[in-house]
């Protein structure tokens, strides 16, 4: 029996059917439409962060020639008193920071050596190994109040909390104090910032740069 023809020739009239200008021809490598260019777009530049330079412990020691314990503030007649006691004595000091106030005690770690490192730093205390050098306050700026001297606290008791102040003076008034000179961790801590202000105005170090690669001659078959 005959099959019919015309099914099978007009697959073949479609499969070989002469492009259209919408369907380029098999290896053609343009097409009749040239396509849209999108159009430029400027992105600024950003410039890199800058890499924070710090002022390393070995260079400083500061942090481990001093205790420092948190304290009630100033807030009565008897807290006030009582602060007033801790700077009757010698090597202490006062400290407040948005109305955190810490008592400061100038005593040396004596495991602390003289090139200002740790003598014991495998087993140092946990307090220790929890405070940092990004953290602390000769690389991060110090916003808060040092009191060294009677004087300077009750001057400052006074702008703050001028009825305390009033009432101290009235019953517990201090006596005058003598002239004195800096502290031995006065002088520590202004030859610190001294140290770090020089090191932040000079110039950072030059990242090493990678070695270069010697040149190796390469030769082709033809050359040979």
């Amino acid at each position: 029996m005959k099959t019919p023809s015309e099914p099978r020739a007009r697959a073949r009239t479609t499969a070989h059917a002469r492009p259209t200008s919408k369907q380029p021809s098999r290896g053609s490598t343009r097409s009749s439409r040239t396509p849209k260019k999108a159009p430029k777009v400027h992105l600024p530049l950003v410039a890199a962060p800058e890499a924070k330079r710090t002022f390393g412990c070995a260079e400083c020691g500061l942090c481990c020639t001093y205790l420092a314990i948190e304290i009630d503030g100033p807030t009565s007649v008897k807290r006030a008193t009582e602060l007033l006691w801790y700077l009757y004595h010698e090597h202490v000091s006062l400290y407040v920071n948005d109305e955190n106030w810490m008592v400061q005690f100038e005593s040396r770690c004596r495991f602390l050596t003289e090139d200002r490192r740790c003598g014991i730093y495998a087993t140092r205390p946990h307090i220790c190994r929890e405070f940092s050098e990004q953290e602390c306050e000769i690389n991060t700026g110090d916003d808060g109040h040092t009191f060294y001297t009677v004087a300077a606290f009750m001057k400052y008791l006074k702008e703050t909390r001028p009825r305390v102040h009033a009432l101290v003076m009235k019953s517990y008034a201090p006596p005058d104090e003598p002239k004195r000179g800096l502290t031995a961790f006065e002088r520590r801590q202004r030859d610190v910032f001294v140290r770090r202000a020089a090191l932040m105005d000079s110039p950072p170090p030059r990242a090493a740069s990678a070695p270069k690669r010697p040149k190796v001659a390469v030769t082709t078959s033809e050359s040979v």
